[in-house]
């Protein structure tokens, strides 16, 4: 069971991470954390024709829906009683990074950090708490991950996962271009076998 909170101190910084669940309050944070995250690290990448992904093409498709839809989305996630949401705090209560569980599939559904905060192990701290609500010890943890997020990629590599070998999914919609024409980014399955021997990775 999840703790109220769980606290690790990154001492090269000296930042200490305080992980909880999330409140419908949080919403708000983790949309825009959602939405900056997305801009640094897909802006750029190709999808399955060739077509580049530019800031201009995310930030239409951020604007297809509102802030007040999108918002209630996210709300409604968090109350969902076969999700889990969990958020990663600094010490100010600042929201730097938050991840979606999905219960029933042992499925981590979305992990995403703030960019100013990535590689200081507030993906470490998330990951500590995830292992407990998914059972890593006991269960099989699966993840989808766009072919061109090379970085998550090595950290996923890092902390146990590896690539589905059956990699029977199809590719993800990321909307329509300004010809109209559909886009399709490339992505596949990785998962983290149970009684992993990475669980304990400083």
């Amino acid at each position: 069971m999840l703790q109220p909170s769980f606290e690790t101190k990154q001492s090269k910084e000296k930042i200490v991470w305080k992980v909880r669940e999330a409140i419908k309050t949080d919403a708000k944070v983790i949309l825009e954390i959602s939405e900056k995250t997305w801009l640094a690290t897909y802006a750029g990448i190709r999808d399955t024709n060739g077509y580049i992904m530019d800031e201009a093409f995310f930030k239409s498709k951020f604007a297809k829906y509102s802030n007040e839809f999108k918002i209630t989305r996210i709300e409604n996630t968090i109350q969902d009683p076969t999700k889990k949401v969990l958020v990663n705090t600094i010490g100010n209560g600042q929201i730097v990074g938050f991840a979606f569980l999905k219960l029933l599939e042992n499925n981590i559904w979305a992990w995403y950090i703030d960019p100013e905060f990535q590689g200081k192990g507030a993906g470490m701290a998330l990951w500590n708490q995830i292992q407990i609500i998914l059972n890593a010890n006991t269960q099989k943890i699966t993840l989808e991950i766009a072919a061109e997020n090379y970085k998550a990629q090595a950290f996923y590599t890092k902390i146990g996962f590896v690539k589905d070998p059956n990699n029977l999914i199809p590719d993800f919609y990321m909307g329509k271009n300004s010809k109209s024409d559909q886009v399709w980014a490339p992505q596949f399955r990785m998962f983290r076998p149970p009684e992993n021997q990475n669980d304990q990775i400083a």
